[in-house]
């Protein structure tokens, strides 16, 4: 649509893109349309020249100009219907149809003056109209399509003459050379295919190329995820009127990293939306070519790859610097996860591409793929509140599994959580609390209570096993009572043992709480606002959480 160049150019570009895979034969139709006699000149040396090269150039054209008549080494001229009514030299058409119409001066090809030919007296003469007794011309045409055709069948050689003159062109093809009408085409070799990884760097570096021009594209791309980064960032960096901004007290924080994970989703997914549809024409004039499909489709990723690093790069960077997340550890993790989300979109994104014919069609279809992300994602709607339909209330829904949000933000919000400079060094014990004192609170009577006993006694050995991992041995056939007891035991020493690790440390642990660790991040991925922990099923009692 951006008409950039002019009739001329373009009449060009489009022989240089059907010539870049060397075809032996090809149809050029009206080359010469709209174009000044200059152009039109140009666009005829040229094929011309391929002919000298051992091309085969077919042209449809209806009016030459004479030089343009005088470059063509074989002219079939059709009338109306499809009939062939003349076959041979260019040159020989004139004198051909002036002597079948009975014309003075048959002879006579070129004018006296000028030198030059009329190929408009062909038309003439095939289109001249029976006068009446008046001298007027009627729509009648004196020799119709069919005599015309007629005439040229009875005036061809005889078969057994064109057979003999065949077979020593066969015997002699030397003879033949520089001939002008029906000469024989040098024979052409075949190109070589590229190596793949001749392929794969001009597929790189055309798409490359192309985006460096848009201007308007990669300034969106550039800038896009820097505003989306402020825009998230600066409106969710809540703290109380009077109070400083502290990452360990902002209640904002699990809810801005799910968000920046459906940022990174729709960013990748808009990159590559639109990539194979803008490719298509070009894609489908070199399918004669027999290119690689994949060396295309590694190109094509690397640039979307590299544009979705810088934009999760630039994204990263304000987003660290504006809500103070801190570590270098949990800022690496924040860059690896949204990069990769950022990476699925993009695949994702190529994907659809390929299968649609419509740009229309892609973007009414992002929102669709966008949305569910959101909706079962896991962070709007806890998983165990879904539907039962479409849930169980122990584990993950097959529709939160597919979800690339509900990765996304479980990789992101676990290492925050728990590998953070302060959590990481009592994540041990933590854990130990937590599970000792979920199984002495509500386990131990929940799973007394199943009534199958094949599943409560699973439930028993798995309790046990348990123990066993964190040095507790209790006899096999050790009561539900003995077993919670056993876990209170657990929860004791664990609880003494992490303060005195905290008494004994050097570091202010206080201040590195504030900076490291997120309450409100820690409450999400360990569920502890829960008010019911746990759920009885056929398969034993589950504790609920988070993922």
């Amino acid at each position: 649509m951006d008409k950039t160049i002019s009739g001329g150019q373009r009449k060009r570009l489009n022989i240089a893109l059907e010539l870049v895979r060397e075809p032996l034969v090809l149809f050029v139709d009206e080359p010469t349309s709209g174009l000044s006699s200059r152009d039109s000149e140009h666009i005829m040396d040229l094929l011309k020249e391929l002919t000298h090269r051992g091309q085969l150039i077919f042209v449809v054209i209806h009016q030459p100009s004479s030089d343009i008549f005088k470059l063509f080494d074989r002219l079939l001229v059709l009338d109306v219907g499809g009939y062939l009514i003349f076959d041979g030299n260019p040159l020989e058409s004139v004198p051909y149809f002036k002597r079948l119409a009975n014309q003075v001066n048959p002879s006579e090809i070129l004018c006296d003056q000028c030198g030059n030919v009329n190929p408009e007296q062909i038309f003439t003469l095939i289109e001249s109209k029976v006068v009446d007794e008046w001298g007027h011309c009627t729509d009648v045409r004196r020799v119709t399509p069919e005599d015309w055709y007629s005439y040229y069948q009875l005036l061809q050689r005889a078969p057994e003459q064109a057979a003999r003159e065949a077979q020593e062109m066969l015997e002699e093809p030397d003879s033949m050379e520089g001939s002008e009408a029906g000469g024989a085409m040098p024979s052409m070799e075949a190109l070589p295919q590229p190596r793949w990884g001749q392929q794969w760097r001009t597929y790189l570096e055309r798409d490359v190329h192309a985006k460096a021009r848009n201007r308007t594209y990669w300034l969106i791309n550039l800038f896009e995820a820097p505003m989306l980064a402020l825009l998230l960032a600066g409106f969710t960096r809540f703290h109380e009127a009077g109070t400083e901004y502290s990452y360990g007290l902002s209640e904002n924080i699990p809810p801005f990293l799910f968000i920046s994970v459906i940022v990174a989703f729709f960013m990748g997914l808009s990159v590559s939306a639109e990539e194979i549809i803008r490719d298509r024409p070009t894609l489908r004039r070199e399918r004669f070519l027999n290119l690689s499909w994949s060396a295309y489709l590694s190109a094509k990723s690397t640039v979307m790859l590299a544009m979705s690093a810088v934009q999760t790069f630039a994204y990263v960077l304000i987003s660290i610097a504006v809500m103070e997340i801190p570590g270098a550890k949990a800022q690496a993790i924040l860059f690896a996860v949204l990069f990769s989300v950022s990476a699925f979109g993009n695949a994702l994104g190529l994907v659809i591409s390929s299968a649609f014919q419509s740009a229309k069609v892609i973007y009414i279809l992002i929102p669709l793929l966008v949305i569910p992300q959101i909706i079962f994602g896991g962070a709007i709607v806890r998983f165990d509140r879904f539907n039962p339909l479409v849930t169980a209330p122990d584990r993950v829904p097959w529709i939160g599994n597919l979800m690339v949000s509900r990765w996304g933000f479980e990789a992101l919000a676990v290492p925050l959580t728990r590998d953070n400079a302060y959590d990481a060094q009592f994540m041990v014990l933590e854990d130990r609390i937590e599970r000792s004192a979920w199984r002495r609170d509500f386990w131990a009577e929940a799973a007394g209570q199943i009534p199958h006993p094949a599943t409560r006694e699973n439930e028993r050995q798995r309790a046990l096993q348990e123990l066993r991992s964190w040095g507790m041995v209790l006899p096999p056939l050790a009561s539900f009572d003995n077993i919670r007891n056993a876990y209170a035991e657990v929860y004791k020493q664990s609880f003494r043992l992490r303060d005195e690790w905290k008494r004994a440390s050097a570091t202010d642990l206080e201040s590195q709480r504030l900076r490291h660790h997120n309450a409100s991040l820690y409450e999400w991925v360990m569920q502890t606002d829960r008010e019911k922990r746990f759920v009885v099923t056929d398969r034993g009692v589950t504790q609920l959480s988070a993922f």
